[in-house]
């Protein structure tokens, strides 16, 4: 009962090194046969897959950027 109350280290992880990386090479790869579907090159679509955060984040500033400026052109 008292090892169910001590406090939330930060040394514990729930997931391992291996599954973390499987989990982000695979989104990676996902997101370079997307991008290589949607007609982008070999480099550009690796490129975009390695670094797929960087690419997401882009995308979710753009739709808000563009939702922003939507909505202060429909209200002068």
């Amino acid at each position: 009962m008292a090892a169910n109350l001590a406090p939330f280290s930060f040394l514990e992880r729930d997931m391992s090194l291996e599954l973390a990386a499987m989990l982000y090479a695979s989104l990676g790869l996902a997101l370079a046969g997307l991008r290589l579907g949607q007609g982008m090159g070999v480099g550009d679509a690796l490129f975009g897959g390695l670094f797929w955060p960087l690419d997401l984040a882009r995308c979710w500033i753009e739709l808000t950027v563009r939702a922003l400026l939507s909505a202060g052109c429909e209200n002068p």
